[in-house]
Order: structure tokens, then C-alpha cells, then sequence
């Protein structure tokens, strides 16, 4: 388990932490898309004055800004975790601690990001499950190393 998400109601873990990340990136564009249908209409608002319902647009724009800066802050935050392939908690351990975590089951950025999302690019940003694993058994960066290195032996020595 990740963490439990109020937003969500429900829990993040490796089979909806795809979803949790698409839903949170959604959630940025939608606002971003927001502000920027709306952006002409308050400026012409504020230049002539002729919009009937600009307490309206004003307000959602201003909500809209303000979800958009916080939810943005949240998304790199959890996408820099997604690479380092560490949780939530974990995060918040390292950074009251400040000592580093276990490295253990960071593969690198592109191994981390493809256990969560899956190999298939064209389903990164459909809200299917594509994980890899199965949620009890993980890969490690001392087991990734070791096969690397009896591949290798095994490749140079027949």
C-alpha cells in the first residue's frame, strides 16, 4: 500500500497507482484548459466592462487557478516518486528523518515508470490496468544487477 487518498476514497497501491497518477494529471489539464477557455472572457470583462455573469467566470477561474497551482505541486511530487520507485510514506519518512531510504527497489526512472504504467505506450494514458507484477513479489536492483552480470559471464565464457 501507498497511502489512502481521501480524494479517491480508497487506498493507492500497485494496482490503481496508475489510475490515482491519470486522474491527478486530468485533473491538471482540465483546470489548465479551464483557465485558458475562460482567461479572454474575464480580460475582456476587466477591459469593457460588458459580461453580465462575470462573478461566475471570475470565481471559477480564481477556483480553478488556485486547484490547478496546489494539484501541479502534488503531480511532480508523486511523479518524482513514481521514478525513484517509492511510496508516499516512505517519502514522508525520508523527509522528516532526513536520512536516505533504501535503495533497494529503484530500477532506474524507466523500469520504475514502466512497473506502474506497462510496456504498451498506447495504454499509458487509458484508464486500463497495465501494471507489472503481482504485488507480492518484486524486483530488486541487486537481483536486476546479478542477472546482469550472469548474462554477461555467460555471454564472454560459453
Amino acid at each position: 500500500m501507498d497511502h489512502h487518498c481521501p480524494w479517491i476514497a480508497n487506498c493507492v497501491g500497485l494496482h490503481n497507482q496508475k489510475l490515482f497518477l491519470l486522474t491527478v494529471l486530468y485533473t491538471v489539464l482540465y483546470c489548465s484548459f479551464y483557465m485558458a477557455t475562460t482567461g479572454p472572457f474575464i480580460t475582456d470583462y476587466f477591459q469593457d466592462q460588458k459580461y453580465a455573469n462575470h462573478v461566475a467566470v471570475t470565481a471559477g477561474f480564481s477556483l480553478a487557478a488556485l486547484l490547478d497551482c496546489m494539484v501541479v505541486i502534488f503531480y511532480f511530487y508523486h511523479c518524482s516518486l513514481l521514478f525513484k520507485n517509492s511510496t508516499t510514506l516512505e517519502g514522508i519518512q525520508k523527509e522528516r528523518s532526513l536520512v536516505q531510504g533504501s535503495k533497494t527497489y529503484n530500477l532506474g526512472a524507466r523500469k520504475n515508470f514502466i512497473q506502474v504504467f506497462g510496456r504498451k505506450w498506447y495504454r499509458w494514458f487509458l484508464p486500463v490496468y497495465s501494471s507489472e507484477g503481482d504485488g507480492c513479489n518484486w524486483e530488486t536492483r541487486e537481483a536486476q544487477n546479478s542477472t546482469a552480470r550472469t548474462c554477461s559471464r555467460n555471454r564472454h565464457n560459453p
